[in-house]
């Protein structure tokens, strides 16, 4: 029949493949019907393989199975199955690990002495004891022949010098090295004193020379090869006194004239004699304007002692000037001279040598006389016609005759306008009066309203009140200016009833308009139609925001911050926001050249991290603002991440979140945020270690500072760089002469939590700075929870020395706590270096429970609330990641504080700034951004809302956060407009 056979020993007729005749295969069914599971199979033992590193681990259990099962493996031999570097076989290192599960750690590797080297110059301490390792020790080297560690010019590879030290490490001081004789030189002129003990030395001896030739060791002129003078001294120590010096003829030079008298006895000498000089050419050695250099004068005197008197001058012929006015009589006698002759004159041109106004060359005037000599009286002079000026008022009558005269006529005037010579009064020049006659002679009268036009009070109320003076028919009355009318408001009586502005109520009455800086007084003013009364003010502009106490934009709220200018950085909800500087100048510091050069700011970056999109790079400008897109770094997940500046890159490290027990780095290239090289697994403890709160902060050159907590163990710090070695990055330990990286427990405390805060003394807020030798060690200040209720302070150097004594920043008691402290680097007033610290207190214990946040600073040491107010929204929750930056004037605190409202967006940004002693501004209020609604979601200036992540840098006045959660999500950047 179809469908059916002739024997039924399918033990599962719903699948082919399973039937008696099947083959027995590894898959928990009994394929051939045999009535066993897998039977007749190898089966294996199978163990956990937890790093993947194909050995199980040792002491778990097993697991049987006929294939493969995944994540184990069929041996148990893996002495460490957290780490996929330890495991059998594995390679030993030099790291104090058992590597290859063999019971040993370090076996089979060479171990040596080491000694210090403090002076670096590669010889240890004669006196240190020994350190034995597998691997160099960084300061130390494997001898100890160094006499002087302190000196790294003296050391057994030294040549002995002579300087009165054991240079080479002998016991030996300028052994081997010649000796001469040095002798006393007093006057330091290069030559010993005659006589003087000599002294045996190898080297210069100050205040002696290898001669004893100086004849006067007082004198530093007097020495061998000094040249002779005329002095009666023997200057050259030849034993004889002004040997060789030459002399000549002195003369008599009574007027000191340089010019020896002639005739005078001569005196013979080496040297000058007062009162004498080489030559006698003075023809007069009594007055010493006379002498042969001298200029010849009209003085009939041989002035140059040339035998001649007055040679070689110009003569003149001189006439008399009696009255002085520059011209000679005409017809004077003359006088021949080679000087001026006083009275005299050299022309004989003035007709009237007895007035001194008649002279060539004088102005003709009407006079009747010939004033300027050219024969003629009153010459060229022109005339007019005088009228006569009966009443003296300046005017001449119309009607009188007229006499032609070059000057005035007595009784006379040169016009003829006066309309009534018998009246002064009357005039062309007179006022016109209010009297009916033409009293200015125009031929009208009483024109232009004389005496009228002022104005006068009629007697009357309001605008009728006021009239003009008006003349009329000869003499001057009041005209009212304006009728009654209709009254309006316009501060008028306009119905002249006597009462102003009648009629409209509340006009006078205080008024004001606007409120905040745009708040204006006034009163009540009649308006603009004059129909009734409107505030003489209105409401001012609003000013720019500031953190002044002063509501600035006018919404009755005072100082709130505004955020403006968002801009999206990415639509990642990052759960990790860190900003940082970036200062570059080519070839300066801060490019890597050490010692030299200018630190400029160039602007900054951010890194950002969140789960398995890992970290990410974005460049800022000079203003805060990002430049170009973001970078993706690494696509591994971190719990921590922190970065800084080292050079022209930044080193960006995190905690590996797959365990949490080591750290990875990473140089990132600060332009592009392209990753240049990385250095995995780094720090790893002993033991299985917990490691977090991890802070970076930036040294001298491309040097950076790690600081981390590792659980049950404390706070460990280290320094690394950033190196080039021929042409390739990498990151290595400080100098980059070593490739091996260590950190220093530079804070020993099994009880400390979670949270540190870290800062360097590098001055973040001015746009240049000087670099300073990488030599240098920058303080670094450090602040932790040693417990849950205590928070330390203290200052160490980047390496790790000179640490000071650690300082109780704050201590509560339970059930309070204090989490999440933040450290920044500020100079005070005095440019003394300081640092601010801020952190967080809870308190679950208080009847509502609540959180706040608090601060202290190295020059005030006592705690400050930075906030006035607990926040309670979110319990001992409600205040989270505190993050400090400082300016040159102040300190810029930021928090996210929990705000519980209807809205979806559930934190807010809280700000506060403080000057430099720690006094908020402003003192009395808090400082929030408002929390926003749900309903936003295109606009993102309001997305201040909800955090996942955020941070700030004062300088850029910048907020960097991430919402996530609810929409909109994302990163963005705000300027921050006030606090």
């Amino acid at each position: 029949m179809p469908g059916k056979v002739t024997n039924a020993n399918d033990c599962n007729d719903m699948s082919p493949s399973v039937k008696p005749t099947a083959t027995e295969v590894c898959n928990g069914i009994d394929d051939n019907c045999a009535g066993g599971v897998d039977d007749g199979l190898t089966f294996s033992n199978y163990y956990v393989d937890g790093d993947g590193d194909g050995f199980g681990a040792s002491g778990s259990m097993a697991q049987s199975a006929c294939s493969p099962v995944s994540g184990r493996v069929t041996n148990a031999t893996d002495c460490n199955d957290a780490n996929p570097a330890v495991k059998p076989m594995a390679p030993e290192t030099c790291n104090g690990v058992d590597d290859d599960c063999d019971m040993q750690t370090d076996e089979g590797l060479t171990f040596v002495n080491y000694y210090p080297d403090a002076d670096g110059d590669s010889y240890g301490s004669s006196s240190a004891s020994a350190q034995s390792s597998c691997t160099p020790i960084s300061g130390r080297v494997t001898n100890n022949g160094d006499c002087n560690d302190a000196n790294a010019s003296i050391n057994p590879g030294r040549t002995e010098v002579c300087n009165q030290v054991d240079d080479d490490c002998d016991i030996q001081t300028d052994e081997g090295l010649a000796t001469q004789n040095y002798y006393v030189d007093l006057d330091s002129d290069g030559y010993g004193a005659m006589g003087s003990t000599p002294q045996a030395s190898c080297g210069a001896v100050p205040g002696r020379v290898l001669n004893n030739t100086d004849c006067n060791d007082n004198n530093s002129m007097v020495r061998p090869n000094a040249a002779e003078l005329c002095n009666g001294v023997d200057d050259n120590c030849d034993m004889a006194i002004d040997n060789g010096v030459m002399t000549q003829n002195y003369y008599v030079d009574s007027d000191s004239d340089g010019f020896g008298a002639a005739g005078s006895v001569p005196q013979s000498s080496c040297s000058a004699i007062a009162g004498r000089v080489t030559n006698n050419s003075d023809c007069n050695d009594m007055n010493s304007a006379i002498r042969p250099t001298a200029t010849e004068i009209c003085n009939m005197v041989d002035d140059d002692c040339d035998m001649q008197t007055d040679e070689g001058l110009t003569f003149l012929t001189y006439y008399p000037d009696v009255d002085g006015d520059g011209y000679g009589a005409a017809g004077g006698t003359p006088q021949s001279s080679c000087s001026a002759v006083p009275g005299k004159v050299t022309n004989n041109s003035d007709c009237n040598d007895a007035n001194i106004n008649v002279r060539p060359g004088a102005t003709e005037i009407c006079n009747g006389i010939d004033d300027n000599c050219v024969g003629g009286i009153d010459n060229g002079l022109p005339t007019q016609n005088y009228y006569t000026d009966a009443d003296t008022d300046g005017f001449g009558a119309t009607t009188s005759g007229a006499v032609v005269s070059c000057g005035p006529v007595s009784g006379r005037v040169a016009n003829n306008t006066d309309c009534n010579d018998g009246n002064s009064a009357i005039k062309p020049t007179a006022s016109e009066l209010c009297n009916n006659v033409d009293d200015n002679c125009n031929g009208s009268t009483d024109e232009g309203n004389p005496g009228g036009g002022g104005a006068c009070s009629t007697g009357q109320s309001g605008v009728c009140a006021a009239g003009t003076l008006t003349c009329a028919s000869g003499s001057v009355s009041c005209v009212r200016n304006t009728n009654p009318t209709s009254e309006t408001c316009n501060g008028l009586d306009d119905n002249c009833n006597g009462t102003t502005d009648d009629g409209f109520a509340g006009l006078g009455a205080a008024c004001s308009a606007g409120q905040g800086v745009c708040l204006r007084n006034g009163t009540n003013v009649c308006n603009p139609g004059g129909t009734g009364v409107v505030c003489s003010v209105t409401a001012g502009n609003p000013t720019a925001s500031a953190c002044d106490g002063l509501d600035n934009d006018c919404d009755g709220i005072t100082d709130e911050p505004v955020l403006s200018a968002t801009t999206n950085v990415s639509t990642t909800a990052f759960q990790d926001i860190e900003v940082k500087p970036y200062y570059f100048s080519a070839g300066s510091c801060a490019g890597g050249a050490n010692g030299s050069g200018t630190d400029a700011l160039a602007g900054g970056a951010l890194l950002m991290s969140v789960g398995a999109t890992g970290i990410t790079y974005q460049r800022l400008d000079t203003a805060g603002q990002p430049v170009g897109s973001s970078t993706q770094v690494t696509s591994l997940s971190y719990s921590d991440v922190d970065f800084a500046q080292a050079g022209d890159g930044f080193i960006a490290a995190g905690i590996w979140s797959f365990n949490n027990t080591e750290i990875d780095l990473y140089y990132v290239d600060a332009a592009t945020g392209a990753q240049r090289t990385f250095r995995y697994t780094q720090f790893v403890g002993t033991g299985t270690p917990i490691l977090d709160s991890l802070r970076i902060v930036r040294g001298n050159g491309r040097r950076v500072v790690l600081v981390w907590r590792e659980n049950g163990v404390g706070i460990r710090m280290a320094q690394v760089e950033a190196c080039n070695i021929s042409g390739s990055w990498e990151i290595r330990a400080p100098g980059c002469a070593s490739t091996t990286l260590s950190s220093t427990l530079i804070s020993p405390s099994t009880t400390a939590v979670p949270g540190i805060g870290a800062d360097s003394a590098h001055v973040e807020w001015t746009s240049s700075q000087s670099c300073v030798s990488t030599a240098t060690q920058r303080r670094i200040a450090i602040s932790y929870l040693t417990t849950a209720t205590s928070l330390n302070f203290f200052r160490v150097n980047e390496n790790g020395g000179s640490k000071e004594t650690e300082l109780s920043v704050y201590t509560v008691s339970a059930p309070r706590t204090l989490t999440e402290p933040d450290v920044t680097f500020f100079r005070d007033g005095a440019s003394a270096d300081q640092f601010f610290v801020a952190y967080v207190t809870k308190d679950p214990g208080a009847t509502t429970p609540e959180a706040d946040l608090n601060y202290w600073l190295t020059n005030d040491q006592s705690w400050h609330y930075a906030y006035l107010a607990y926040a309670t929204d979110n319990g001992a929750n409600s205040i989270a990641r505190p993050r400090t930056s400082a300016t040159a004037t102040g300190i810029t605190m930021s928090a996210i504080r929990w705000v519980a409202d209807a809205s979806t967006f559930k934190k807010q940004v809280m700000t506060r700034v403080t000057d430099l002693l720690g006094n908020r501004t402003p003192l009395g209020s808090t400082v929030e951004i408002p929390v926003t609604s749900g309903s936003c979601v295109s606009d993102p200036a309001c997305r201040p809302g909800d955090k996942a992540a955020f941070t700030n840098w004062a300088p850029f006045s910048m907020l960097y956060y991430a919402g996530s959660g609810s929409t909109p999500s994302g990163s963005f950047a705000s300027t921050l407009t006030c606090n």
